[in-house]
């Protein structure tokens, strides 16, 4: 880039002119961490990167700065010393720049320390050498707390002999109990007070006029230091890397995000850096953060997603796009080899115009957004309806509304909503009831078309009703979920059109027109082989992510304990209870008409094992053997993380055909790979690991889909369709049970 524009602007002077005409006409006013300083003082104000925490954990550390940024020994004495002496040289000169708009302390420090959990930081100080000052400080606020070993290994269920031992023993790094892990995060606060009291004294003390702008979170921190940063910056900040949904135009996760953090701050947020890369760059972009998209014209529209809400939230008051130019195809660095599509302009230094027209527009448009405000989504309330009268020799027990909302602006091509029992409500002991007791009308009493599956011979929580109600673009309907006395809808038997199932020979073939799929009595897969019009794909199977003291398994079942097939007039269902070494899962998937994809669903993980293990998270594989075989099965599709389609897909050129997942729940991460083996990772982490002893379960009615899809390789982004396809279904808004009496004359 510097080398283009040598060679276009002949010096930096003219570059500069360039540039800053080009900001202001963008509606930028702020020059953000990482600029060039030859930008200064021509019409934007500027901002000063200090780098005090990073720039410390060189010499001396908590978190080691092995490949980013480490977290200093805030307890060092030289700590202090070390800000204070940075403080001077820079801060001094600019107290009285009227042009400065404040500090950065820091860029994305690790506060989650290298193992990523809120207490992080406390196994990093625990792994420390006895002599270490953050070591010594971990054990002192124990000593103070508990006063004597004995009373902490009551509390911890540990052994220690003494506090001196605790300081040369490195084996109790993870906590062990909620008491053990209330401690660790006490010691995560305290690290945080430290951090940030010396950090912005040291400022203080050499410039009061300016803001501190806080130390750029990687996205989050533990919930103590957000509470610190409160207490001494002035505006607390953050990067923040997000998805949304371009069919719906949500910012997924983002306000309720930021809500909360503010919540701790009670400080003003900016967000300082967020990103799109777009692939029709022709960058690689497959390293660095930020949800990738296939044009500009879709980094567009997430642009003017993200700036817009963060010009409507009252307690956001800046916001520092990520960035001016590309990164370069081959990588910043070999250390560093970040390759995307983030510039405003690329390397040649010319603007992507598609991109920066809606940059421009929504930029100019910052007050009249502010003004308006943030405009809650509103969730859509049901459409009253009066109570039916009830089928003779019946009556009404209870009705559930459902609003099926269709939030884009084409029709639902996916017109099925599987929903578990106790999604819908645990109020009801459905075990206590039939299908035929439960019936489906709108407000204005017509029926609508339902079939119920359940694993076992009743109906429980994670029995799944699936309804069949397409819409329009912007339309919504009322559902109500009737449950009566005495039976009053007939079971309707057989298939849709063009589905057939076929059970011989020990296994089950379910064929919808399109896939096949085909399921033994006797092996672990949930699906042994999916075919796509005769082509086999590959196989479908459960994969957990086990913690055994300490050691992360990933076990695979290898037999089937339960199968059963429950078919009607909406859809075909295998339900499979699966076991391996030591557990057992409750699998589900089902197959609609004529479509190119099935839906998988985990719903239960029991422990059979005879000891305690953890449950951190499971994968639904679609393991690849495309044609046969996995010869010339490759990662196919974008090939670049974190797709705006969440998904992942396996392609073999020589038959010409993918095969992949993909899920609409941010719950899931999708991302495959391949090393000596194949890694079809959609992988749910549960957002807290969950101890199974012998004989427990982990169980959730409401575990998101997981789609499995095919198709061939014909087109531009032959995947896109039949994900969409997939994706485009109405989105179920559930409310509280009714009950008649309270309700009769409306809903």
């Amino acid at each position: 880039y510097h080398r283009n524009n040598i060679e276009r602007y002949g010096s930096e002077g003219r570059w500069v002119e360039a540039t800053i005409r080009r900001l202001l006409d963008w509606g930028f006013n702020l020059l953000g961490a990482g600029h060039s300083e030859s930008l200064r003082y021509k019409g934007l104000a500027h901002t000063i990167f200090l780098g005090l925490g990073s720039g410390f954990a060189s010499y001396e550390d908590i978190v080691p700065k092995v490949h980013w940024t480490g977290f200093p020994n805030v307890f060092s004495p030289k700590f202090e010393e070390y800000c204070d002496i940075r403080a001077r040289e820079i801060c001094s000169e600019a107290r009285d720049d009227p042009w400065l708009f404040g500090y950065f302390l820091d860029n994305e420090l690790e506060w989650f320390g290298k193992v990523h959990r809120p207490w992080g930081i406390f196994a990093e100080a625990v792994k420390k050498p006895p002599e270490h000052s953050a070591k010594k400080a971990l054990v002192d606020m124990l000593r103070e707390r508990y006063g004597a070993v004995e009373r902490l290994n009551g509390v911890w269920g540990t052994d220690f002999k003494s506090f001196d031992e605790m300081l040369e023993r490195t084996d109790w790094a993870e906590p062990r109990n909620e008491a053990m892990e209330r401690d660790a995060m006490d010691f995560v606060a305290l690290v945080a007070e430290k951090y940030f009291s010396i950090t912005t004294a040291a400022i203080r003390r050499y410039d009061p006029n300016h803001m501190i702008l806080g130390c750029r979170f990687a996205g989050d921190a533990p919930e103590p230091v957000w509470r610190a940063a409160g207490r001494y910056c002035d505006i607390v900040t953050l990067n923040f890397y997000g998805r949304v949904d371009l069919d719906t135009g949500e910012p997924i996760g983002l306000v309720e995000h930021l809500k909360r953090r503010y919540e701790l701050c009670k400080r003003p947020l900016m967000v300082t850096e967020w990103s799109f890369p777009a692939l029709d760059s022709g960058l690689p972009c497959k390293h660095g953060a930020g949800m990738r998209v296939d044009t500009q014209r879709q980094k567009a529209r997430c642009f003017e997603i993200y700036q817009t809400t963060f010009f409507s939230l009252p307690f956001v008051v800046g916001s520092d796009y990520f960035m001016w130019v590309d990164e370069p195809a081959l990588g910043i660095s070999s250390t560093f080899p970040e390759d995307s599509n983030y510039g405003l302009v690329n390397e040649r230094d010319e603007p992507y115009r598609e991109f920066v027209e809606v940059v421009r527009e929504v930029n100019r448009r910052v007050y009249e957004i502010r003004e308006r405000g943030y405009e809650e989504r509103r969730r859509p309330e049901p459409e009253p309806a009066p109570w039916p009268e009830p089928p003779k020799g019946a009556r009404w027990i209870a009705r559930m509304p459902i609003v099926l909302k269709n939030p884009r602006d084409v029709p639902t091509s996916n017109p099925f909503v599987p929903l578990s029992l106790g999604e819908i409500s645990t109020e009801i002991d459905w075990s206590n009831f039939k299908p035929s007791q439960i019936t489906a009308l709108d407000a204005e009493g017509a029926g609508i078309p339902i079939q119920i599956d359940s694993p076992g011979e009743g109906l429980s929580n994670l029995s799944e009703i699936c309804l069949r109600c397409p819409l329009g673009p912007g339309e919504s309907k009322t559902v109500y979920l009737y449950l009566a006395s005495e039976p009053v809808r007939e079971g309707v038997e057989g298939l849709p059109e063009g589905m057939a199932v076929e059970e011989r020979n020990g296994r089950v073939e379910i064929d919808n027109g399109r896939l096949r799929v085909v399921k033994s009595r006797a092996g672990g897969d949930l699906a042994d082989e999916v075919k796509l019009e005769g082509t086999i794909l590959g196989r479908i199977y459960p994969l957990l992510r086990q913690n055994v003291k300490g050691e992360l398994r990933y076990p695979a079942p290898d037999r089937t304990e339960l199968l059963k097939i429950s078919k009607g007039p909406l859809r075909a269902v295998i339900w499979a209870s699966l076991r391996g070494e030591g557990f057992e899962a409750l699998c589900r998937l089902a197959l609609y008409p004529g479509r190119e994809w099935a839906s998988a669903r985990l719903f239960r993980i029991r422990n059979r094992s005879d000891e305690e293990w953890k449950l951190e998270g499971y994968f639904i594989f679609a393991y690849p053997l495309i044609g046969g075989s996995t010869e010339g099965d490759e990662v196919g599709g974008p090939d670049v993380p974190n797709y705006y389609l969440n998904m992942g897909m396996w392609a073999d050129e020589g038959v010409g055909t993918f095969y992949g997942a993909a899920s609409r729940s941010g719950e899931v991460h999708v991302r495959y790979w391949r090393d000596t083996s194949y890694h079809a990772d959609a992988f749910r982490p549960l957002k807290k690991p969950v101890s199974l002893r012998p004989g427990e379960a982990f169980e959730s009615a409401g575990e998101p889909e997981i789609i499995v899809f095919g198709g061939r390789l014909k087109g531009e982004r032959p995947w896109s369709p039949v994900i969409l396809d997939a994706f485009r279904s109405p989105i179920p808004h559930i409310f509280p049970a009714q009950r008649p009496g309270s309700h009769r004359k409306g809903g």
